[in-house]
């Protein structure tokens, strides 16, 4: 898959430690606004997989190939309802 070229859509926030920034970034907007972001951060993901799996979890829980088709699931459906409002928790 070709990385997309630019700047993220919305401006992507730097790399935190936890997912909170992420809800808050999501919650309240429409998903025709926040699906090219969940795309973009999908393919970001497949793109640098060998070297973001070096954090996957030594416990098994979860990888970066799971998590990029976990997102690109979420794109998909934005896709498919673009005037769905999203909401987030964290």
């Amino acid at each position: 898959m070709k990385e997309p070229q630019g700047p993220c859509p919305a401006g992507c926030p730097g790399a935190p430690t936890e997912f909170s920034w992420f809800y808050d970034l999501i919650d309240g907007k429409r998903a025709k606004d926040v699906g090219p972001l969940l795309g973009f951060t999908a393919a970001y993901m497949r793109n640098h997989s060998k070297r973001l799996s070096e954090k996957n979890p030594s416990n098994g829980w979860g990888d970066v190939d799971r998590c990029a088709d976990w997102i690109e699931r979420i794109a998909d459906a934005c896709r498919a309802h673009p005037d769905g409002v999203m909401t987030g928790s964290a």
